[in-house]
C-alpha cells in the first residue's frame, strides 16, 4: 500500500514538472502597435501679388501670375513691356509636413510660342527664396537649378520673390510676349541614425 501510494505521488510529481517545463517552452510574447508615416506637404500660401500696378502705370498688358498649388507651380504671362522695368512678384511658401523639407531643384519652362515669344536671352531674371538667392541671369539660361542651400523646418514660412526685366525693346507695335512656368521640386529631408544589430 505504502509502495502504491509512493508510486502514485511520483508519478504526480513527475506530471506537475512535465507540465511546467512544456509552459516554460511555449511561452508566448505579443507585440501590440501602430506605426503612421510622416506627413509630407510643401504649399504656396495665396496667389502671388505684383509689387506696383504695372497695368495702370506702365500699360503692359495682360500681367499675370497664377499659382497652381496642387503643383507647386506658378505660371507668368505678360505682354507690352517695356524696356528696363523691371516687374516684381512675390509669394510665401509653408512647410505644412510634419518633417523637414528640402528645395530639391526648381525648373523653368518658357510657355509662348517662338514666333511670337521674347528673345530668351535678354530676359534677365532673380530668384531668391527666404535668404537664399537661387537665380540670376538670362530665361535662356535657366534649365534646372538645385538649391543645396534650402531646407525649410516643419512649419517654417519663407517668402520667394522674382524679377522679370527686359534689356531691348524696340516699340510696343513690336510687342512680344514673356510666358513661362515656374515650378518647385520639394523633398523630405530625414536624418536617419543607423542602428546596431541586436546579437
Amino acid at each position: 500500500m505504502k509502495k502504491a501510494k509512493l508510486l502514485l505521488g511520483v508519478t504526480a510529481l513527475s506530471a506537475a514538472l512535465l507540465g511546467t517545463g512544456y509552459a516554460a517552452m511555449t511561452d508566448t510574447l505579443q507585440l501590440n502597435g501602430t506605426a503612421s508615416t510622416a506627413e509630407f506637404c510643401v504649399q504656396f500660401l495665396g496667389q502671388p501679388e505684383f509689387e506696383e500696378d504695372y497695368e495702370e502705370l506702365y500699360e503692359v498688358k495682360n500681367l499675370q501670375a497664377t499659382l497652381d498649388p496642387n503643383n507647386h507651380l506658378i505660371t507668368f504671362k505678360a505682354d507690352n513691356l517695356v524696356q528696363n522695368l523691371p516687374i516684381k512678384f512675390k509669394t510665401t511658401i509653408k512647410n505644412e509636413s510634419s518633417i523637414k523639407a528640402k528645395l530639391k531643384a526648381i525648373t523653368l519652362k518658357a510657355t509662348a510660342d517662338q514666333d511670337n515669344a521674347y528673345d530668351l536671352n535678354k530676359a534677365n531674371i532673380a530668384v531668391s527664396i527666404g535668404d537664399d538667392t537661387v537665380y540670376v541671369g538670362t530665361l535662356a539660361g535657366w534649365d534646372q537649378v538645385p538649391s543645396e542651400k534650402l531646407v525649410l523646418e516643419s512649419g517654417e514660412e519663407v517668402e520667394m520673390e522674382f524679377t522679370l526685366q527686359l534689356d531691348e525693346v524696340k516699340s510696343h507695335q513690336d510687342s512680344k510676349k514673356v510666358d513661362f512656368a515656374l515650378d518647385l521640386d520639394w523633398e523630405q529631408q530625414v536624418q536617419v541614425t543607423p542602428v546596431e544589430p541586436l546579437q
